[in-house]
């Protein structure tokens, strides 16, 4: 049995990489807290799939 909190209690088909944290945030970009929209209202989305603001 893995200890609590272990990647072997996730139950993932998979054993994620081990990584530095520096790498994990490698080209993402902060946003600020509050509310914001995700999605597009450009003509190419699609709505059906939920896929808007």
């Amino acid at each position: 049995m893995g200890e609590a909190g272990s990647v072997a209690d996730l139950g993932l088909p998979f054993v994620p990489p081990v990584r530095e944290v520096k790498d994990v945030a490698r080209g993402m970009v902060r946003l600020a807290g509050g509310g914001f929209w995700m999605g597009g209202d450009d003509p190419d989305a699609f709505p059906a799939d939920g896929e808007g603001p």
